[in-house]
């Protein structure tokens, strides 16, 4: 008798997408970017701690031998692309979907519509994330931009909008603020966004903020309850929503009022057991 049991069809392959140099190129294994892509991460965060260690030989030898392992998986223009290859359907989306289902659910879109409610989206893959929207018009920024419609621009050195209807309603740091290898420079950021938002609390002040979720639930200095203390001590006191998926942790903060003050947030051990990593935010009246 013949066999009831289908024979398995061979998983499609994404297709490599090569680098100008020939050395330098995508998996097609998602896995073996996902690692790749950890890898560039570790690396640049043992680049920030170079920072603030005094110079000597050994440190310029550490220094230029990151430097030397990053620019042979591509430098930064390679983790952009494959962080892009990352957010398309064949490996999950991208991030912008679920802000998208809380603002339908929480706002009325409709009100927008002639006036659309302005988002700056930092660290931006694509310009393409909330073109279907029309009650939202984006700006899109990156410091190494992979689309020409996208604007090369360091948010931390961005100037905030002097005039008010240049502010923006909505800022995005999608796996933006993980990436910083400075835990100071995570905290600088947040408080930086503040400065673009309208004065006025009558219009929407949105901070839409995602991490790897291990950063939340499986770090020796941050914890979802300490994000939220340390939000709400910075003005975001309103956590409008939060989602936890398998990867990511998603937060929609609301900017309630304006704190004049920098917050003291030293990095403190929370909890230490085997495996955790060492992600922070640091905040300090001395910085």
């Amino acid at each position: 008798m013949g066999s009831n049991k289908r024979s398995k069809k061979p998983a499609k392959k994404i297709p490599l997408t090569v680098d100008r140099r020939p050395d330098v190129h995508f998996k097609s294994s998602s896995t073996e970017t996902a690692r790749l892509i950890r890898r560039f991460h570790v690396l640049n965060k043992e680049l920030a701690k170079l920072k603030g260690e005094t110079n000597s030989s050994q440190t310029g030898k550490r220094r230029q031998s990151i430097l030397n392992e990053m620019e042979s998986m591509g430098g930064l223009d390679w983790y952009q692309r494959a962080s892009k290859l990352g957010q398309s359907k064949a490996r999950g989306g991208d991030s912008s979907k679920w802000l998208m289902g809380v603002l339908q659910r929480e706002l009325i879109p409709e009100r927008y519509k002639d006036q659309p409610m302005r988002l700056l989206d930092v660290g931006a893959l694509s310009p393409f994330n909330y073109e279907k929207y029309k009650w939202i018009k984006t700006t899109p920024i990156d410091l190494n931009p992979q689309h020409h419609l996208i604007q090369q621009q360091d948010f931390l050195l961005m100037p905030p909008p002097e005039k008010e209807e240049e502010r923006y309603n909505i800022v995005c740091l999608s796996l933006v603020v993980n990436f910083v290898g400075d835990p100071v420079d995570r905290g600088t950021m947040l408080l930086h966004t503040r400065a673009f938002f309208p004065s006025s609390t009558t219009n929407p002040r949105l901070l839409y903020f995602v991490v790897p979720l291990p950063c939340i639930t499986n770090s020796r200095y941050f914890t979802h309850d300490h994000l939220l203390a340390m939000m709400g001590s910075i003005g975001y006191t309103k956590c409008i929503d939060y989602h936890h998926s398998n990867k990511l942790g998603y937060y929609l903060f609301e900017l309630t009022s304006i704190v004049s003050e920098t917050p003291d947030w030293k990095k403190k051990l929370l909890k230490d057991a085997k495996g955790c990593n060492n992600f922070s935010i640091v905040m300090s009246t001395s910085d």
